[in-house]
């Protein structure tokens, strides 16, 4: 039974993790067409990204780009995780499949 719930917790995990990553190419191209800063959506995409972006632009700030290199930072971090966490969830609830404690 807790393997299903891992192998559940790695696919949302996942999904999670893909839709976050979608958000912040949508932010890195609000900010490359210099959007209307008081569209909704642009809002919106704004207000889920930028509680991810706010750690790191502290300290990308000193390097003028016209990318914002925390988005990148972010997607980086994004791209790690999905190769980490699902991949640990599934491999633990393999093993806890295959244990003769069941």
């Amino acid at each position: 039974m807790l393997a299903s719930i891992l192998f559940g917790l790695a696919k949302v995990t996942g999904i999670v993790l893909n839709l976050a990553m979608i958000a912040m190419f949508m932010a890195i191209m609000v900010n490359l067409l210099n959007a209307d800063p008081y569209n909704a959506y642009v809002r919106m995409i704004r207000s889920i990204t930028e509680p991810l972006c706010r750690p790191f632009r502290k300290l990308t700030r000193r390097y003028a780009t016209p990318l914002d290199l925390s988005q990148i930072i972010v997607i980086l971090i994004i791209i790690f995780l999905m190769e980490v966490i699902p991949r640990y969830l599934l491999s633990l609830a393999q093993h806890l499949e295959s244990s003769p404690l069941k």
